[in-house]
């Protein structure tokens, strides 16, 4: 694994067990819906969603503007779909470094939380810099499957066990 994955690793983990409680909200991190991945996607009781972004610079950032997914055989900006309400979570925020936050130009509707990552004590902090504004009001559980959701997870978890164990018996 290189170390800027390791890092955003360390940084989604780190964030998600500091703010959300896994006994009360649905916690997944590296996740695909649909046709994208969400760094961390959290649902709540009411079955809000929040999706969250880490970005590591500048042009990580600048180049999730430019993601597109196919939808009906036609392309589509993922933050003009978010832009417009057509958009499956109800939330979308970023996670950046602090000492970019100065320079960047993120849309309004948009969440922002930085990081400081201090060098010297290796203590990080996360402070929310703006919320998000809400997508739109229906419930994740309206817009996907909450069985076919548990079969993936079952599938994702029966996957990481089995490379597990072929790493651990080399077969």
């Amino acid at each position: 694994m290189n170390s800027t994955k390791k890092t955003a690793d360390e940084l989604i983990h780190r964030f998600a067990s500091e703010y959300f409680d896994p006994s009360e909200d649905i916690v997944l991190t590296n996740h695909y819906v649909w046709s994208w991945e969400a760094d961390l996607l959290v649902i709540d009781n009411g079955g809000l969603s929040h999706e969250y972004e880490f970005k590591t610079s500048r042009a990580d950032l600048r180049n999730d503007f430019k993601k597109a997914y196919e939808n009906g055989g036609r392309f589509h900006l993922k933050h003009d779909k978010i832009s417009t309400g057509d958009y499956s979570c109800n939330f979308f925020s970023f996670v950046i470094p602090d000492e970019i936050y100065e320079f960047i130009d993120v849309p309004d509707h948009l969440g922002i939380v930085t990081f400081y990552h201090h060098p010297d004590t290796w203590q990080l902090q996360f402070r929310r810099r703006r919320s998000a504004a809400q997508i739109h009001s229906d419930s994740f559980w309206k817009l996907h499957d909450q069985r076919q959701l548990l079969k993936n997870l079952s599938n994702k978890v029966l996957h990481l066990k089995r490379n597990a164990l072929a790493d651990k018996y080399s077969f």
